[in-house]
């Protein structure tokens, strides 16, 4: 995979009724990270996010819980 300086995130939730919807990291405060997706594709609180990725020979699993909407097609995720 290529390094393209960006890490991408994939919404899901408990009943898979549509395709995945794929967003981007676009902050990392501690243990919280803030994602970008389409505004119509919004995830809704509590549904997952996981990030997985791997740069520079680290692999990243990490699974996150929306706590928040943030306005303009971004979440805070713990």
């Amino acid at each position: 995979m290529a390094d393209t300086g960006k890490t991408t995130a994939q919404a899901t939730s408990a009943v898979q009724t549509e395709s995945p919807n794929y967003g981007r990291i676009t902050q990392v405060i501690g243990s919280t990270f803030d994602a970008e997706f389409p505004e119509d594709r919004l995830p809704t609180i509590y549904n997952a996010v996981r990030v997985v990725e791997e740069n520079k020979g680290v692999k990243i699993d990490l699974t996150g819980e929306v706590q928040q909407h943030l306005g303009g097609g971004k979440v805070r995720c713990v």
